[in-house]
């Protein structure tokens, strides 16, 4: 088994000797592909010549990680990795930059764990074509002003890769969406509501990405005026 919660308990008295717990080790498969950035553009690497890292998480029947179902891999100077050897079963695999740049990411270009999408490998055979297009990671700035008779108004610029960002950003109080607005060419928006209940409360500027960028959240508190 690979499961530790499923291994047979071997018990031992002082000083025993236990022989004959053969074991067959199965030849192992991989999991393979190719990390690029935004347009398939090679990824940079930090001041180590480090490109990134791609890591592969073994599951249960439930679809729970595995305690030593754990493996890693370098991603190389042209973007290839492969991640060996792994056993038989169904997996989910994360993939890292290293360049403060981009995004990381699960595949199949999910966001979270939960959302995603399963590799299954059949050893001894490997699986190819695991490939990832990572997207720039988004900085969200937000500059709240509460204004009289309940109004709030939210000053938003987001960028990515250094540059001014493009899409459309929305402002939520907790799970209810208020109000969503197109960024200019520099980045930026004026996002005004009202109507808001009194007192202090959370809210989420959500940018929703775009082709090139990945969605990023900012949260801030504002009390709001009568």
């Amino acid at each position: 088994t690979r499961d530790i919660e499923e291994a047979a308990i071997v018990t031992l008295a002082d000083a025993e000797r236990r022989e004959n717990l053969d074991v067959e080790l199965e030849l192992g498969g991989w999991i393979e592909g190719k990390v690029t950035g935004v347009g398939g553009k090679k990824l940079k690497a930090d001041r180590d010549g480090d490109i990134g890292l791609v890591e592969v998480y073994a599951l249960d029947a439930k679809g729970n990680e595995l305690e030593w179902g754990y493996a890693i891999a370098d991603i190389q100077a042209d973007g290839t990795y492969r991640v060996g050897p792994l056993g038989t079963g169904t997996h989910k695999v994360e993939f890292y930059s290293f360049d403060n740049v981009h995004e990381s990411e699960f595949w199949d270009n999910k966001r979270t764990w939960k959302s995603a999408n399963t590799v299954d490998v059949v050893a001894p055979v490997g699986t190819t074509d695991v490939n990832a297009t990572l997207e720039y990671a988004a900085k969200v700035s937000v500059k709240p002003k509460a204004k009289k008779k309940r109004k709030v108004d939210f000053s938003v610029t987001v960028k990515a890769n250094k540059k001014a960002a493009s899409g459309k950003v929305a402002v939520y109080r907790g799970n209810k969406k208020i109000k969503t607005v197109k960024l200019n060419k520099k980045g930026k928006a004026t996002i005004k509501i009202s109507k808001q209940p009194k007192g202090k409360h959370t809210y989420e500027v959500r940018y929703l990405g775009s082709t090139k960028a990945a969605p990023s959240t900012k949260r801030v508190k504002v009390t709001t005026k009568k």
